[in-house]
């Protein structure tokens, strides 16, 4: 079976985010992937932060660039990685994803080519104001082939991100200045591709509708039963932010002494 040989994630130091690396970084590692973390951070190799996060991850120092948000600079960050992953099978994870079924994502890793990328849940934004867009978590793909469509001019990082500065194709979201949760990075994906449509495949997720996931431990939405968590029922975890409420997960997952 084809395997997915690196999960890719990013984050800043704002702790909202950062705090889910221990656990995310040990979840990945009993699941046997091996996990890229970018961050956004003016910290050298040798600080006690860094150190520490490199137990859970293999780090990648990314400095902060003038005129971007961290947050949203980590999130395109996660796009730059995958370019670095030559003819790995590599996937996009939020740092705050947990997975209970590594097997579904397995199972669309079958369908990566040479060529093509493959997407996962875009049937979900059908009906909605986004209808087109899709999950940036979960999207994968070999690293030349994100590299074809990121960054086709081999730019180098931070020439790359300020490319992407003052973008308006689709939805006007692509602009990688605006603020934290106004820039969307899966607009930014969206415009990429649009002049390479013969580059993705799109998988539907069959629980999705309305940009919500059935079989999903939403905790935001209050969208679970603990009862159904233990049978096996859910694919996913989208947790709170900041990081709490997660002793549940944690048993399910069996994570502990991060």
């Amino acid at each position: 079976m084809k395997k997915i040989d690196r999960i890719i994630t990013a984050t800043d130091e704002d702790p909202t985010y950062f705090d889910f690396l221990p656990s995310i970084g040990t979840m990945w590692k009993n699941y046997g992937y091996r996990l890229t973390c970018g961050l956004v951070t003016s910290r050298t190799a040798d600080d006690p932060m860094v150190m520490k996060a490199r137990k859970y991850a293999d780090i990648v120092l990314l400095k902060p660039i003038p005129g971007i948000n961290p947050g949203n600079q980590a999130k395109v960050s996660r796009l730059y990685l995958t370019t670095l992953c030559a003819d790995e099978t590599v996937m996009i994870a939020d740092i705050d994803y947990y997975v209970f079924q590594p097997q579904f994502f397995e199972k669309s890793a079958q369908e990566v080519t040479e060529n093509q990328l493959v997407i996962t849940g875009r049937n979900g934004y059908d009906d909605t104001p986004d209808e087109g867009k899709f999950p940036m978590c979960g999207v994968m793909g070999k690293g030349n082939v994100f590299s074809q469509i990121v960054n086709p001019k081999k730019l180098d990082y931070q020439s790359l991100l300020k490319s992407w500065i003052g973008l308006d194709g689709i939805d006007g979201k692509e602009d990688l200045s605006k603020r934290l949760y106004t820039f969307s990075d899966e607009s930014l994906l969206r415009f990429l591709l649009q002049s390479q449509p013969q580059r993705a495949i799109y998988l539907d997720r069959e629980d999705m509708k309305n940009q919500q996931a059935s079989k999903r431990v939403d905790m935001r939405a209050g969208m679970w039963a603990p009862g159904l968590l233990f049978e096996g029922y859910y694919i996913d975890c989208q947790p709170f932010r900041p990081i709490k409420d997660m002793d549940l997960i944690f048993e399910y997952l069996k994570l502990k002494d991060f």
